[in-house]
């Protein structure tokens, strides 16, 4: 009764590496964030933009302007180009929001 994890080796040329079952899982969970009640916009953000830094800063305008998932469907145009102001990120963003509906 406990985890066993076993560890596979795998030969190339008289060279013997070992393979971490984990590797990568750390660095994988970092950026699974659970955004509360910004989750689908964080999700959107993520997938539609990307540079970091951007996406970042127009999930915070979300956060500071206190729109949160269930506001999504009541966005305006005009709310659309204060919380993401780049022409490009917005229409994607606009585009999935349309998709959703």
């Amino acid at each position: 009764p406990g985890v066993v994890v076993e560890s596979t080796k795998i030969v190339k040329k008289d060279v013997v590496e070992d393979i971490d079952p984990f590797e990568g899982m750390v660095s994988d969970m970092k950026h699974q964030v659970n955004h509360g009640k910004y989750s689908k916009i964080a999700t959107a953000l993520a997938d539609l933009i990307a540079k970091e830094d951007d996406r970042n800063k127009y999930l915070q305008n979300f956060k500071d302007e206190e729109v949160t998932d269930e506001d999504l469907p009541n966005l305006c145009r005009d709310d659309l180009m204060e919380l993401i102001p780049k022409m490009g990120p917005r229409n994607r963003f606009k585009k999935w929001l349309q998709s959703r509906k």
